[in-house]
């Protein structure tokens, strides 16, 4: 550089906004959140409006890269079941804390 400043390239900006997609597992019709109004970290349950069947879902948020990510069963799953989801982004699981990560801080202080 001679001492000049370099301007910024011009990166252009998204304008897709990602909604996030609830797919049925029995029928793999999937449903939007377009108004994002899930809440994360909650297990709940919904019929499916192609092929009106009841299913669980759970849109989890990781507490380490914030990645958010849906889960669906035909069936409400197990509390092990639950605790062994994985973040795809960090691939941490999606417990509050893991147990290790909890005796850590302990030590730490």
């Amino acid at each position: 550089m001679d001492g000049q400043r370099q301007p910024i390239p011009n990166f252009e900006m998204s304008t897709e906004i990602s909604n996030l997609c609830i797919q049925c597992p029995h029928c793999e019709h999937e449903a939007e959140d377009f108004f994002e109004v899930l809440d994360p970290d909650v297990l709940d349950d919904m019929r499916c409006e192609n092929c009106g069947q009841h299913f669980s879902f759970a849109l989890m948020e990781c507490h380490r890269c914030a990645n958010e990510q849906v889960f669906t069963w035909p069936h409400e799953p197990s509390e092990t079941a639950l605790n062994m989801l994985t973040c795809e982004a960090c691939k941490s699981t999606f417990r509050y804390c893991d147990e290790a990560e909890q005796n850590q801080k302990r030590w730490l202080g």
